[in-house]
């Protein structure tokens, strides 16, 4: 099915309409993504999630082909941590990539610890419990500790309720993360090339 929508849409010859035309596909490239999850690569799931939500982003960016993982990473500057997510309501990974490894972490976005955080920090917010709500979310959508060692940038690209999140507020331990690196966000990888 994923062959087929893109082959139909590299057919389509307005631009206007071959950036829509993946609007209500999203479904089909997720149940593919939840297929692959149990026993994928970090490179396979990798090209999956791009294809996903890359190819309006890739055609402004006049990049030609798929989007691997080895070359992102050899794009990454040193003390660069890429944090690439798929979320949506058939399940959530993220890949966590450096220019010396990458894996690909399953893990489980609660959306009603990520509107807390959301409402916590609104203006008329409860600003006092936001701590709490991004201690929480930062131990369930942060790599472990060990992928930090020498990161000075972390670079974001969110995915379904993920886009709502300030990553630069979650929690590593006592420390929020923009306390440790500066955090960028980006829609596809694909930027990074």
């Amino acid at each position: 099915a994923v062959a087929v929508i893109e082959h139909i849409r590299e057919e389509i010859r307005v631009p206007s309409l071959r950036t829509e035309f993946f609007d209500d596909k999203a479904e089909v490239f997720d149940a593919l993504i939840a297929a692959r999850l149990p026993g994928a690569s970090a490179a396979e799931l990798f090209g999956l999630i791009e294809r996903s939500h890359s190819r309006a982003w890739r055609e402004r960016l006049g990049l030609a082909g798929e989007i691997d993982l080895a070359s992102v990473q050899a794009a990454l500057p040193e003390g660069t941590l890429l944090i690439d997510y798929w979320s949506s309501a058939q399940g959530a990974a993220m890949i966590a990539a450096t220019r010396e490894r990458a894996a690909l972490l399953p893990l489980t976005v609660d959306d009603v610890a990520v509107e807390a955080l959301v409402e916590a920090l609104a203006p008329a917010g409860d600003r006092t419990d936001w701590r709490a709500a991004a201690r929480t979310l930062g131990t369930r959508l942060l790599p472990p500790a060990d992928w930090f060692a020498g990161v000075t940038h972390v670079v974001v690209v969110p995915s379904g309720a993920l886009s709502l999140v300030p990553f630069e507020v979650l929690s590593r331990g006592e420390r929020l993360l923009i306390e440790e690196a500066a955090v960028a966000y980006t829609p596809t990888a694909a930027t990074l090339l």
